[in-house]
């Protein structure tokens, strides 16, 4: 009699758990490495710029905005959160006159800042360690991901300038 009671409730335990196992495949499933979705062109332009001081720090979301030099483009910085690890701060270039968008810079936690240069070209300032400060100089044909800068290649010869000092 205990040995039937067992059986019956193992196959009840597993008969419980294929049902719990078919329900869940057939449920749609979060994808975990991409909750923000990939920003449209016409979600780049559209995207107000924050207005005071403080902007609203929510993920998908403008923090920054900020015209070039000769008033041709203006950059949009997103910051998407850590949902999107490799895409936490974004930057996107959108030319005022053809309306084209150019995402520049798709960068993690660790990126630091932005700023246009005098020659319509944007630089990006990353931590890339204690001491360790990396930038990158890209103009408006260019486009970069910290994605395509592990396992050591960012360096000088990647188009990164690596600064070791104790101050910035």
């Amino acid at each position: 009699m205990k040995n039937l009671l067992i059986i019956i409730l193992l196959v009840v335990s597993v008969t419980m758990a294929s049902i719990i196992i078919i329900k869940c495949k057939n449920q749609p499933q979060p994808n975990m490495n991409n909750q923000i979705a990939l920003h449209s062109n016409q979600e780049v332009i559209d995207a107000a710029c924050p207005t005071g001081e403080n902007p609203k720090w929510l993920g998908g979301k403008v923090i920054s905005c900020e015209k070039s030099p000769n008033g041709r483009f203006f950059a949009k910085f997103f910051y998407n959160g850590l949902s999107v690890p490799d895409r936490y701060y974004e930057l996107f270039v959108v030319d005022a006159i053809d309306k084209s968008v150019k995402r520049l810079w798709a960068g993690d936690f660790r990126t630091l800042d932005w700023e246009w240069r005098k020659d319509n070209k944007i630089e990006v300032k990353y931590n890339c360690g204690s001491g360790c400060q990396a930038t990158k100089i890209m103009n408006m044909n260019e486009s970069a991901s910290i994605a395509d800068y592990r396992d050591g290649r960012m360096n000088e010869e990647n188009g990164w300038k690596i600064k070791f000092t104790g101050n910035f």
